[in-house]
């Protein structure tokens, strides 16, 4: 009888413990529902699941084997990271912070200072053009921004969420410490976005100062068109690749608007190049927030694996006849190039045509 207890109580158990695997969350507009929505790894962008959006909510139930760094989506659209591991998985929609698993709380607590942080920087980097003394806070703001990343790099090693934190600080590391870094954790060497990093090296090196553009090509409703219709041809060219959803990118399209009022038809001309994103969602941001200058649309993947660019906005500067002369900018630094080599192309263009006025 006893036993029968027993056997009777631990099936009553089972079937009040919670199910394994992963429940996620979240809430979305009214203008959300009837749209898809997916979770996508990280890594590779691969889909994992999919629902359709309704009552305003998310709601993701199944398996994963193992925690992976994983992306909503919704209508096309990034959403934000979250770590997809068993458990209850609670999104803040407004705020793009996950909590709830040991990994998300982890990650939610690095992504709410990363963002106080990032505040802080803009706040006092604008301050700084105005007053140079602010240079020192700014250096330190930067600093305890990359120790955030880094903490959580040594916390994690052995987990997706020290692939993610990694991954961060990759761009601010050289090549030799990403290398080193990557033998001394053989775990790194398993993420497809490790792999294109080091892979990326030999792209940036070809296409870094003094070497001549590498052309490439997209299609869109029927046209073609290649970097070559748009670079060395006798004016300097400011090249931004970017995305509708980045929100770096759009603010630096501030710095890029003063640049093309102050230099356009003066031996400068500025390209957009839209990567990673869907045409339509790029026009709209193109009208949404003004951009003028010309855009070549739907690259993809092309444009950005043929300059081994990993992140975005990424800006490079092409002299008149097409050589690379700068890339990387953003901010001041882009002012200043820019300024720079304009201001070096103008009397030797004044002088080229009084010559050929004299002939």
């Amino acid at each position: 009888m006893n036993k029968i207890l027993i056997a009777a109580a631990a099936i009553l158990l089972a079937a009040c413990a919670p199910k394994s695997g992963y429940h996620f969350s979240t809430t979305a507009s009214s203008d959300d529902n009837g749209k898809m929505a997916y979770i996508t790894d990280y890594d590779t962008g691969q889909s994992i699941d999919s629902v359709v959006v309704g009552d305003s909510a998310i709601i993701f139930e199944g398996i994963v084997k193992e925690p992976i760094v994983a992306r909503l989506i919704v209508d096309g659209k990034r959403r934000g990271t979250f770590i997809l591991e068993d458990g209850t998985i609670s999104f803040d929609a407004a705020r793009r912070i996950p909590s709830g698993t040991p990994l998300n709380d982890r990650l939610g607590r690095l992504l709410v200072d990363a963002d106080s942080l990032e505040s802080l920087i803009e706040v006092y980097t604008d301050s700084a053009r105005i007053d140079k003394s602010f240079n020192q806070k700014v250096n330190e703001l930067n600093e305890a921004y990359k120790n955030l990343f880094l903490d959580a790099y040594h916390e994690n090693q052995g987990n997706a969420l020290g692939f993610f934190a990694f991954y961060q600080l990759a761009f601010d590391m050289t090549e030799q410490e990403v290398l080193d870094e990557v033998r001394n954790n053989e775990r790194l060497k398993r993420y497809t976005r490790i792999g294109n990093l080091l892979a990326s090296y030999s792209k940036i090196n070809a296409t870094s100062a003094g070497h001549r553009f590498v052309d490439f090509e997209a299609a869109y409703n029927d046209t073609v068109s290649r970097l070559s219709d748009y670079v060395g041809h006798g004016n300097y060219t400011l090249v931004d690749f970017w995305a509708s959803w980045c929100g770096p990118c759009i603010r630096e399209t501030e710095v890029i608007k003063e640049i093309y009022k102050k230099h356009n038809g003066k031996g400068l001309d500025v390209l957009g190049v839209a990567v990673w994103d869907e045409p339509q969602n790029t026009l709209d941001a193109i009208s949404a927030h003004q951009l003028p200058w010309r855009q070549i649309l739907n690259t993809k993947n092309v444009a950005t694996d043929t300059y081994g660019i990993l992140s975005i906005p990424h800006i490079i500067l092409f002299d008149p006849e097409g050589n690379v002369v700068a890339r990387g900018m953003t901010g001041d630094s882009l002012r200043a190039v820019v300024d720079r080599e304009v201001a070096r192309w103008q009397p030797a263009k004044t002088e080229e045509l009084e010559v050929k006025n004299e002939e």
